[in-house]
C-alpha cells in the first residue's frame, strides 16, 4: 500500500517480522501482532486492558498480513480538556488503529463567526447592522448575535482579515496547504433579513425547525474563497453540516475547496443513516449522497464527525453497533476519507460501539459482527455469548422501536419492565459464567450499571405517572448517589453532558413538584395525561378565542402529553408553532385560602386560562422548568372547571418533543409557596454544551 501508515506482519521460520512505511505503521503492526496473540483494549485505562497468559503464540508459520487504513484520518477526542484523560484516550485509539494527533493544518470543523465578531467588537458595537437580524421571543426584531449578517460586504473583508491573522500568527507562507474552519456560531439561526432571504434557498429545514441556511453558508464561503484565491491559493474552508445548515445547497454550487463536516445532531440517535424505521435518518441519507456525488464530481473533501453517545443522555443503555456497522463502511464507499469521533466519559454505556468505531475506521471492509465478537471475547471470556446477546438485544430494541425523540424522552416508550427483567436474567447468567474478577467487573460496568440506570428511570417515570413526587425525588437522589459511586470506581464512567442533562434538569422539577404536593400543600385535582388538542400553526388561536368556555371542542382529537412524545404520535414534522389543550376537571370545595396550578414542564412557552380567565404565562426556558400559577379567583370549587393550555414551541430544544412534557395538577394550601430552591434552568446547545439561563 502507498499509505504511510500501512504495515506488514510476516511469520517465517519461527521469526516474526513487522515492517511499516513509517514509525506509525510499525506501531500499528505491533499492536496487530499483539491482538493476534490475544491481547486487546476494550476501553482506555487499566480496566480495558486484556493480556492473556498463553504458553505459545497462536500465529501460524506462513502468516502474512498486510494492512492499510480505510480512512486517512482516524482521530478521537474528548470534549473535556483534561490532558491526562485525552492522552489515555489517544493511546487507546492508537492501539485500535486510530491516530495520536489530528492531521496537521487540517481543521475544518469549528464555530468561527463568533470569533470574527469578537475580533471586530468595536465595529459591531458602532454598527449593529453587522449582526444578524433576529426575531425575539416577544415577536419583535433586532440585530444581535451569535450570527452575523453574512451577506454584508464588510463581513467579507473582516473574514479575509481573520484568515490573514491566522497565517500571520502561525508564520505560515501564503501558499501553505491549510484547511480552516469558517462556519457559523453554535446555536442561533439564519438572519431573517431580506438580504439573507434573497441569498438563500427559501427552504424550511424539517429537522432543525428553522429556515435552511445551507445555501447562505455556501455563498459566504464561496465569496471568501474567491476573495482569497490569489493570496492563499491552497486554502480550504470547512463548516459543520448540522443545526440550521445541515442540508444540501440548491442555489449555490460549493467551491471545490469547501469541506463539509458531517455532524449529525439533528437526526434520530436511535437509528442509523437510511434506516427505514426512521423518518429523519431516511431523509438524511439523501443529503449525504448528494454531497458524495458532488465530491466525486469536483473533489471536495468530506469529513464524518460523529458522537459516541446519545447527545444529552449518556447514562442509560445505548447502542450504535448496527448504526456504525452500516454507516462507517457506507461513508467510506461514498468517498469520505476523514473520520473524527467525539468520545465522552461514559465508557460503561458506550464501550462496545466505541471499540467497533475505531476498529472499523482502520478497516471498513470488516464484518462488524466479527469485530463485535472480538470485543465480547476480550471483555467477557466464557460469558462472551451471553453478553453478546445482551448488547444485541439492546441494539435491536432501540433500532426497531421506531422512536426518534431525543435524549431520554423516548426511553420509557422503547423499554418496559418486562424487557429489563429479561436483560437482568442475561446479566445474572453472564456473571455466573465469567471466569475472572476482571470479566465480572466488565459485566457490571458495561451491563449492570447502565441497565440499573434504565430501571431507575422507568421507576421514576412510573412515580411521576402516579403523582408520587416525594418518592420520585428520593429515587432520583439515590440515582445521583449511585452514579457518583460509579465515577469513583472509574473516572471514565462519568458522562459529562448526559449525567448533567438528566440529573440537573429533573432536580428542579422534583423540588418544585414535591414542594407543591407535600406538607401544607396537597393535590386536589390531576390534569389528565390525554387532553383534547388543536393545532394552531400560525398562532391565531388566542385571537380566535380557543380559551373560551363555550367553544365547541367535542370532536377535537386527543393526544397524550407527558407519557408520550410528539414524534410517537405522528407530530414529528410539527417543529414550531402553537398547540392548544383543553380539559374539564372537578375541583372539590374546601376552606383552603389559596389554590395553584402546577405545570411541570413544556416545550417551550405556555399560557394558561381557567374558565376563560387568563392566569399567567411562562417561558421559554428549559423544557423541564416548572411553573406555578395562582388560580384562586378563577377556579369554581365544587364545580367543573375548564383548564386551557396554549403551548408554543419557539425552538428545537430536543428532537421529537413538544407540548406539555411533565405532569400538571391543581393544589391548595395556605399561600403561594414561592420558588423552590436550587432550580436553576438551562438549555443544551446543538453541540452538547450547557448554557445556564
Amino acid at each position: 500500500s502507498a499509505s504511510p501508515e500501512a504495515y506488514r506482519l510476516v511469520v517465517q521460520k519461527g521469526v516474526v517480522r513487522i515492517g511499516g512505511h513509517s514509525p506509525a505503521g510499525v506501531a500499528y503492526g505491533v499492536y496487530r501482532f499483539l491482538r493476534e496473540a490475544g491481547c486487546d483494549w476494550v476501553m482506555p485505562g487499566d480496566e480495558g486492558e486484556v493480556v492473556p497468559e498463553k504458553p505459545n503464540l497462536p500465529l501460524a508459520e506462513g502468516t502474512d498480513i498486510e494492512s492499510a487504513p480505510s480512512f486517512s484520518d482516524r482521530y478521537g477526542w474528548y470534549s473535556c480538556r483534561d490532558k491526562r484523560l485525552n492522552a489515555m484516550l489517544s493511546r487507546w485509539c492508537l492501539r485500535l488503529g486510530g491516530q495520536l494527533e489530528r492531521i496537521p493544518d487540517f481543521d475544518p470543523g469549528g464555530h468561527v463567526w463568533g470569533n470574527i465578531i469578537k475580533a471586530n467588537k468595536a465595529k459591531f458595537e458602532a454598527d449593529p447592522t453587522l449582526y444578524a437580524l433576529v426575531r425575539n421571543k416577544d415577536g419583535s426584531i433586532s440585530r444581535s448575535g451569535p450570527q452575523f449578517e453574512d451577506t454584508d460586504p464588510r463581513i467579507l473583508e473582516m473574514s479575509v482579515e481573520y484568515i490573514r491573522g491566522i497565517f500571520r500568527k502561525n508564520k505560515w507562507a501564503n501558499d501553505r496547504a491549510v484547511c480552516l474552519p469558517m462556519g457559523p456560531s453554535d446555536g442561533g439561526a439564519l438572519s431573517i433579513s431580506p438580504e439573507a432571504a434573497l441569498a438563500g434557498s427559501g427552504k424550511f429545514d424539517p429537522e432543525s425547525a428553522r429556515p435552511d441556511g445551507t445555501d447562505n453558508v455556501i455563498l459566504y464561503l464561496n465569496r471568501v474563497l474567491e476573495r482569497t484565491k490569489d493570496e492563499f491559493p491552497n486554502l480550504k474552508l470547512g463548516f459543520f453540516l448540522y443545526s440550521w445548515h445541515a442540508g444540501y445547497p440548491v442555489r449555490h454550487t460549493p467551491d471545490p475547496r469547501i469541506v463539509p463536516v458531517i455532524a449529525d445532531i439533528n437526526f434520530s440517535r436511535f437509528q442509523g443513516i437510511g434506516d427505514e424505521t426512521s423518518k429523519t435518518r431516511y431523509h438524511y441519507e439523501g443529503i449525504v449522497r448528494k454531497w458524495a456525488d458532488l465530491a466525486a464530481k469536483q473533489g471536495n473533501e468530506l469529513v464524518y464527525r460523529p458522537y459516541s453517545w446519545n447527545l444529552a443522555e449518556g447514562w442509560m443503555p445505548y447502542s450504535k453497533l448496527s448504526i456504525w456497522g452500516r454507516e462507517i463502511p457506507l461513508f467510506r464507499s461514498l468517498g469520505v476519507d476523514h473520520f473524527r469521533i467525539n468520545y465522552t466519559l461514559g465508557w460503561n454505556v458506550n464501550a462496545p460501539h466505541s471499540y467497533l468505531a475505531m476498529r472499523l475506521a482502520w478497516d471498513a471492509t470488516q464484518d462488524w459482527r466479527k469485530v463485535f465478537d472480538d470485543f465480547c471475547r476480550a471483555s467477557y471470556g466464557r460469558a462472551a455469548e451471553t453478553m453478546k446477546a445482551y448488547h444485541l438485544a439492546i441494539d435491536t430494541r432501540q433500532r426497531e422501536s421506531g422512536q426518534e425523540a431525543g435524549a431520554f424522552w423516548a426511553f420509557s416508550l422503547i423499554y418496559d419492565e418486562a424487557f429489563v427483567a429479561e436483560m437482568e436474567a442475561l446479566l445474572a447468567r453472564a456473571t455466573a459464567e465469567a471466569g475472572s474478577a476482571a470479566e465480572k467487573r466488565r459485566i457490571e460496568m458495561f451491563g449492570c450499571e447502565p441497565l440499573g440506570h434504565l430501571k431507575r428511570y422507568l421507576a421514576f417515570r412510573g412515580l411521576l405517572a402516579d403523582f408520587r413526587f416525594a418518592e420520585a425525588a428520593a429515587l432520583w437522589n439515590t440515582a445521583v448517589d449511585e452514579s457518583e459511586a460509579e465515577g469513583r470506581k472509574n473516572e471514565l464512567n462519568v458522562p459529562r453532558w448526559g449525567r448533567l442533562a438528566v440529573f440537573k434538569g429533573f432536580k428542579g422539577f422534583c423540588a418544585r413538584a414535591m414542594q407543591c404536593s407535600t406538607g401544607d400543600y396537597r393535590i386536589v385535582a390531576r390534569i389528565p395525561d390525554r387532553l383534547k388538542t388543536a393545532i394552531d400553526r400560525d398562532g391565531n388561536g388566542e385571537e380566535l378565542g380557543f380559551f373560551r368556555p363555550r367553544i365547541n371542542d367535542r370532536d377535537w382529537f386527543e393526544t397524550k402529553t407527558w407519557s408520550s412524545t410528539w414524534d410517537a404520535q405522528g407530530l414529528a414534522a410539527y417543529r414550531t408553532g402553537s398547540v392548544w389543550y383543553r380539559t374539564r376537571i372537578d375541583v372539590p370545595a374546601s376552606a383552603a385560602a389559596w389554590r395553584g396550578l402546577f405545570v411541570g414542564g413544556v416545550d417551550n412557552f405556555v399560557k394558561v386560562w381557567v374558565n376563560g380567565v387568563s392566569v399567567g404565562e411562562g417561558g421559554p426556558v428549559s423544557h423541564r422548568t416548572p411553573y406555578v400559577f395562582d388560580v384562586t379567583s378563577a377556579l369554581k370549587p365544587g364545580e367543573s372547571n375548564l383548564v386551557t393550555f396554549l403551548v408554543e414551541r419557539r425552538g428545537n430544544y430536543e428532537i421529537g418533543t413538544g407540548g406539555i412534557l411533565l405532569p400538571c395538577f391543581i393544589f391548595e394550601g395556605p399561600k403561594d409557596p414561592g420558588p423552590a430552591p436550587d432550580a436553576r434552568p438551562f438549555e443544551i446547545l446543538p453541540g452538547g454544551s450547557i448554557r445556564y439561563l
